[in-house]
């Protein structure tokens, strides 16, 4: 599949604002309520998109979220692709899970830092 430069902007804008980077699995995970966008964005970085209803918060009718994880080594890719466009925090993260990835042994913890209040 050929990606061009709008593309990448796109999905690192998105993944900037409602991402998740986790360093021990070194996956892309996201999720919003929006099932377009997240379908438009979990076919590109080839992902899964699930299903949950939505349990948190106070409405009366809860929406359905939809859910994406990446693949490991389409999730490593899109890290290596996008690093330069993330903000600061997102480069910590990423680097932490490259790292991870380079060097599985010295891997520490698994930990997950998200940008939307869905991530942990």
């Amino acid at each position: 599949m050929q990606i061009d430069l709008v593309t990448i902007g796109q999905v690192a804008g998105y993944l900037e604002g409602e991402g998740s980077f986790d360093v021990g699995t070194r996956r892309i995970s996201f999720g919003a309520t929006d099932e377009d966008v997240v379908q438009h964005i979990a076919k590109i970085l080839e992902g899964r998109v699930r299903t949950r209803q939505q349990t948190s918060g106070l409405a009366k009718n809860p929406k359905l979220m939809y859910y994406c994880t990446v693949p490991v080594r389409t999730s490593v890719q899109w890290m290596m692709t996008i690093y330069t466009l993330m903000g600061e925090r997102r480069k910590v993260v990423i680097n932490a899970a490259l790292a991870s990835w380079k060097n599985p042994k010295k891997a520490g913890r698994p930990r997950k830092i998200g940008g939307g209040s869905h991530s942990g």
